[in-house]
């Protein structure tokens, strides 16, 4: 694009311009040229461009005008850019809606997805203190322990069983195929007294010894006193046990990891 053409700033602008080529094959001046402006005034650099008028001598300096903005006096109809951007029609709002619907089913999906792998547990009463208090709520997780570990001893989890309508959390105590027996409050499993650091207050009782079958799993709370358990309903059967605790998440001051409890070792089944 053409620079702008710049007058003298003199009283006689034609006179003091430089003169231009006598002939458009002469050719322009090699370098340069600089104008003489009056007493101070800064001087200014002149380059000849040759137009279909002739040879015309622009000033070097000037800003050359913004290809993208409209012409002096022009509209915003003078502008391509404006031009396009106008011709792009506004996102209808059946799109929109469409975005909306779109958005809240990737939520629904992703709680679903959530909820198929982790579930949310409210415990209602105490018969897991110290561990879990009332009102606790701890996510339990429905899928990992089946897919690739087993359930150990120390694992709490949540079961459905003596009572189909109600889902209760205890700890469990003995693995299938093991042998259980009580004596004074202390557990025996596989003729070895297990260690419970977990335990607050013991149960003041005796029981004979129970051998559990190739699926049961012997679960007992940590608060032996006030627990209704495997000592009173018998063992829990694996298909009814929803998942294992993974974690407290409700209160705040309560959260804690549950599935890093420590495992609890006892002499193997014979």
């Amino acid at each position: 694009m053409e620079r702008p053409v710049l007058d003298w700033p003199t009283a006689s602008p034609d006179a003091d311009r430089p003169a231009a080529p006598a002939a458009a094959s002469d050719g322009p001046p090699p370098s340069p040229v600089v104008g003489t402006l009056p007493a101070g005034a800064a001087p200014q650099a002149y380059e000849w461009i040759e137009t279909g008028d002739g040879w015309v001598a622009v000033d070097r300096n000037a800003a050359a005008p913004d290809p993208g903005a409209a012409a002096p006096g022009g509209t915003a109809d003078d502008d391509p850019l404006a031009a396009i951007a106008a011709a792009i029609p506004a996102p209808p709002r059946r799109r929109l809606r469409r975005d909306i619907v779109e958005a809240l089913g990737m939520a629904l999906l992703l709680f679903l997805g959530i909820q198929a792998v982790m579930r949310p547990f409210f415990v209602e009463n105490i018969s897991m203190l110290p561990t879990l208090d009332p009102g606790d709520r701890i996510f339990v997780d429905r899928v990992s322990w089946r897919l690739t570990s087993e359930l150990a001893r120390g694992d709490v989890v949540v079961f459905r069983a003596w009572d189909e309508d109600k889902l209760y959390v205890k700890r469990i105590i003995g693995l299938p195929g093991d042998t259980l027996a009580m004596a004074d409050g202390e557990v025996f499993v596989n003729g070895e007294r297990l260690d419970e650091p977990y335990l607050v207050q013991h149960a003041d009782e005796s029981k004979p010894s129970t051998v559990l079958g190739p699926d049961e799993y012997f679960v007992m709370g940590d608060n032996r006193p006030s627990s209704a358990d495997s000592r009173l309903h018998g063992a829990v059967e694996r298909a009814a046990i929803v998942g294992r605790a993974w974690a407290i998440f409700w209160p705040i001051d309560d959260v804690a990891w549950l599935h890093r409890t420590p495992r609890l070792y006892a002499a193997p089944a014979p």
